[in-house]
């Protein structure tokens, strides 16, 4: 028997106080999905169902909410546009980390996977996979990848140490290798990892302390797959596992990484423009301060410093930034984690703050700055931090040194599989055209030429 649809009369009250029309919702949410890396079609007719008691798949009712909240200056939450489906799945791929989710962890998480948009048969054996991976890059001191009779994913197996102490592993090796490899060689490790061995282990039976354990592991890898797809360039792909870890770390009652995966939101929110969101994010992960490490501390502060910066709020920025550099100089010793951050992060941060309030000077030094502090095995981040100083270093007419950091990104650029080290390279050309008589624009352009076909020629195994 199908149910009867009841009309939508709480999207209709924001709706008019809005002031908008159903044509006009639908050319917002198109927006928004078109920089989460979706390609809506809504028009006014798609509305009109929404409004006779339709609703759409996630994660249109949280695009709903955001826009509804943008424009009426007031948070409107998911429940409030009754477009979420009882479901679940809504809630759990759209909504905030902060929602349950009544979908089966594992099923979602083999959702995920396929929206990550992997090429087939990526999430196959896994451990061939992570085997492809080794090769390129060293496990971290005192790692052991594969035992020689790794467990079997079987979701009838009960899941005990030996599991954890595998997933472990492999999430060690995948922090290294992420950074110093890009995102692009390991987030296809990463979502198969996920979508086959994790989402069985999450079904089957174990004991409650095996099972929170598990569920951690599986939120830090869900971290590092939302991070290789903000990397990869696929938005909404990463919101997604970004608020997987939120859910999973929530289950666990963890509120570290609850609270560095809505870091990871705001951060996202942040490159992608939405200022007020990235802030709200960060200040919701702030929320937490107190039951974090001195480091993992800073390592929000510093966001939350950025998220200010953004709304132009100059004094709570500062006062961020005072608090997370007073945070890493209390802050235990560095390990491998998610929240490593360390003094080359501050720095960073630091300029990323600059910058949002005007100081590209500041900005140049502090990027310099982290730089000469970043730690070798992080190439990936070097090469990102050289991009953006030489488009601060253009920003202020210094060409010259622009070219010669450029240079720096192209030494790094054939070892690394990054969407935003591309994207950035081709910004590269876009900023350098008005330049194009210029002797050291020239040279750069002739080997970044080279240099791209070389690794272009690398990533097909030519």
């Amino acid at each position: 028997m199908t149910a009867t649809r009841v009309p939508n009369q709480h999207l209709r009250a924001l709706l008019a106080e809005a002031g908008w029309s159903g044509e006009e919702l639908a050319r917002a949410v198109n927006r928004a999905g078109a920089a989460d890396g979706y390609r809506f079609r809504y028009d006014r007719t798609a509305v009109a169902h929404w409004l006779s008691g339709s609703r759409p798949a996630a994660p249109v009712p949280a695009l709903v909410a955001e826009v509804l909240s943008r424009t009426l200056g007031r948070t409107v939450e998911v429940a409030d546009t009754r477009l979420a489906r009882p479901s679940g799945r809504t809630a759990a791929a759209a909504g905030t980390p902060e929602q349950g989710t009544a979908e089966p962890i594992g099923a979602l998480l083999a959702r995920l996977a396929e929206a990550a948009a992997d090429p087939p048969g990526v999430a196959g054996p896994v451990y061939s996979l992570a085997r492809r991976l080794i090769p390129a890059y060293p496990a971290p001191a005192g790692v052991r990848l594969l035992p020689p009779a790794a467990p079997a994913s079987s979701a009838a197996t009960r899941v005990g140490g030996a599991h954890l102490r595998l997933a472990r592993d492999l999430t060690a090796l995948l922090l290294v290798a992420d950074e110093a490899l890009g995102a692009d060689r390991c987030r296809p490790v990463l979502t198969g990892l996920l979508a086959t061995v994790l989402s069985d282990w999450l079904r089957a039976p174990a004991a409650p302390a095996v099972r929170r354990e598990l569920l951690l592991v599986t939120s830090r890898l869900s971290y590092l797959a939302g991070f290789g797809c903000f990397d990869g360039q696929r938005q909404g792909a990463a919101q997604a596992y970004y608020r997987l870890a939120g859910q999973l770390a929530a289950e666990a009652a963890d509120p570290r990484l609850h609270a560095i995966a809505l870091r990871g939101l705001s951060v996202q929110a942040h490159y992608l423009g939405r200022r007020r969101r990235a802030r709200e994010l960060a200040d919701a992960a702030g929320a937490h301060l107190a039951l974090l490490t001195h480091r993992q501390k800073a390592f929000v502060l510093g966001q939350q410093a950025l998220g200010a910066a953004g709304c132009g709020d100059r004094a709570t920025a500062f006062a961020q930034l005072a608090r997370a550099q007073r945070s890493l100089e209390r802050a235990e010793p560095a390990s491998l984690d998610l929240a490593g951050y360390h003094w080359a992060a501050y720095a960073h941060q630091e300029a990323e703050v600059l910058a949002a309030l005007g100081d590209t000077a500041g900005a140049v030094r502090s990027l310099t700055r982290s730089l000469r502090e970043r730690p070798p095995g992080e190439r990936r981040a070097r090469a990102t931090t050289n991009a953006r100083l030489a488009q601060l270093l253009l920003d202020r007419g210094l060409l010259d040194r622009a070219c010669a950091t450029w240079h720096a990104v192209l030494d790094d650029y054939p070892l690394l599989a990054s969407a935003r080290l591309r994207t950035a390279v081709t910004t590269m050309h876009a900023r350098l055209r008005p330049h194009a008589g210029s002797p050291a624009v020239r040279a750069l352009l002739t080997r970044a030429a080279l240099v791209v076909g070389v690794a272009g020629q690398l990533a097909s195994g030519g």
